[in-house]
């Protein structure tokens, strides 16, 4: 019996492939109760000292409540004192009381943007951010050893602590004196509810939509993509709102539209909120990774500002924050952070930092960043995603693209730490590499013409077609 239990539970070990911040992976095949519980286990494992106190957290997704109460009780048996949620909570909320309560760490039930399928557990340290790389690798390696000891579950009102630290470091009063319309997409997830609560006393009009639990996320990715987020658009338009904000299934990323509809991405918001910090004086380096617009880049140098470049992951900004240097940072897919708050993404918090730039500069969204482009010049962006099936090859597929030559234009630059990235300009690139969290390839173009960029994708989508690389676009 004991060998049969072993072997059982050697067979959960192997489906657990630890990545950004923890664990993700397919409802009922990867991701389970059990291979959740060994994922906590081992972090409680990890983090085990003379406090052993853990905030717990949930998303909306399928089973998040559920797998969050029977990790709640697994702490417990560690020994820890367990805060556990009392209700679903956005990452950054669960982040920030795992900072402010001092505790030995924080677990986050959630598969953030993933498709409704997946599912995951998200390590969150005391400094409230993300586990860092060798944080995640050590956890990853912890050996369980049994204990039954007495711990407590107490239940936790993190959303409170999470309005409360926000009205303590905005002026929502100010911010709230514009008279604008303002559409809120929490796209199901679980930052629905909380712009609506925040300015429900101010001139500020919010209009949220997907704002009810929905598991499958009304057939659409959590991700707040264009592409997936063309209905908000769409009603932005049709009923005249000044801007529009979209965040992830997690609530810790944004996208953006202006009164025109035109979409903001982190790519643009970005360099919008590095142009409002520099007209404020701020200094402190600019931190983005090899797929986050060359934008940024063009502004620090012009600012003599230092930059940093790191591999996709927001674990890999982190260390920039916790040792002072950072001013600003962020990554492609929606996760940014600016100094004086915790170094964590944050949807909420950047949806209430634009608000407050529109209410000092007395502008629009449009209007602020043509005033960027005007100084800098102006950048076109794309990302596309595309599935496959056979992981190994497609990774030694990818791992052996080299280029001289990019649709006629010479490769100036080559950067491989994350992917292949082949810098064509100072605005303009092409990176492709695999999904860290999905089996996705991703290619990221960057330049200074709509016409360039197409013939970039065209090039690369003809070099994958013909090494055998499935380019189903998703």
């Amino acid at each position: 019996m004991i060998n049969c239990l072993e072997n059982i539970y050697q067979v959960e070990i192997m489906k657990i492939k630890f990545g950004t911040d923890g664990f993700r992976g397919y409802i009922g095949k990867d991701f389970t109760f059990e291979t959740a519980t060994i994922v906590a286990k081992m972090a409680l494992s990890y983090f085990n000292n003379k406090k052993n106190t853990v905030a717990i957290g949930y998303d909306t997704r399928f089973l998040s409540k559920e797998v969050a109460e029977e990790i709640s009780q697994v702490a417990s048996d560690f020994g820890y004192t367990a805060y556990l949620a009392d209700t679903f909570v956005p990452s950054p909320a669960l982040s920030l009381i795992t900072y402010l309560k001092r505790l030995s760490f924080g677990i986050m039930i959630t598969a953030s943007h993933n498709p409704p399928q997946f599912n995951g557990v998200k390590i969150k340290e005391n400094f409230g951010g993300s586990a860092l790389y060798e944080t995640v690798k050590r956890i990853s390696k912890v050996r369980i050893k049994p204990v039954q000891l007495n711990g407590l579950i107490e239940n936790c009102f993190i959303k409170k602590y999470y309005f409360d630290y926000l009205k303590k470091i905005f002026p929502i009063s100010q911010i709230g004196s514009i008279n604008i319309k303002v559409l809120v997409n929490p796209m199901f997830g679980a930052a629905q509810g909380y712009m609506t609560e925040l300015f429900n006393e101010t001139n500020i009009s919010i209009t949220e939509i997907n704002n009810i639990i929905n598991p499958s996320f009304g057939g659409i990715n959590p991700e707040p993509t264009e592409n997936n987020l063309l209905h908000t658009r769409e009603q932005l338009l049709k009923e005249k709102y000044q801007i529009a904000f979209a965040f992830d299934g997690d609530g810790d990323r944004i996208a953006a539209f202006d009164h025109k509809g035109a979409f903001y991405s982190t790519q643009k918001l970005l360099p919008l909120f590095m142009y409002y910090l520099i007209k404020k004086g701020e200094k402190g380096a600019v931190i983005k990774t090899v797929s986050t617009t060359s934008l940024l880049s063009i502004m620090a140098k012009k600012h003599n500002l230092p930059l940093k470049e790191t591999p996709i992951g927001f674990k890999n900004i982190v260390p920039y924050f916790l040792s002072g240097e950072a001013l600003i940072g962020g990554e492609e897919s929606g996760g940014m952070a600016i100094k004086g708050y915790i170094p964590e993404r944050d949807g909420i918090y950047m949806a209430l930092m634009i608000l407050k730039m529109l209410s000092e500069e007395r502008k629009s969204l449009s209007e602020i960043y043509t005033e960027i482009e005007d100084i800098y010049g102006k950048l076109f962006f794309r990302r596309d995603d595309y599935s496959f099936s056979d992981e190994d090859n497609v990774r030694i597929i990818l791992n052996q693209l080299d280029f001289d030559k990019i649709a006629g234009l010479k490769v100036m630059e080559k950067n491989f730490m994350d992917g292949r990235k082949f810098i064509i300009s100072e605005r303009s690139f092409l990176l492709v590499r695999v999904s860290g969290t999905e089996p996705v390839v991703r290619v990221y173009a960057e330049s200074e013409s709509e016409e360039k960029l197409q013939d970039i994708f065209y090039f690369i989508r003809k070099v994958l077609q013909e090494k055998g690389v499935n380019i189903n676009h998703i």
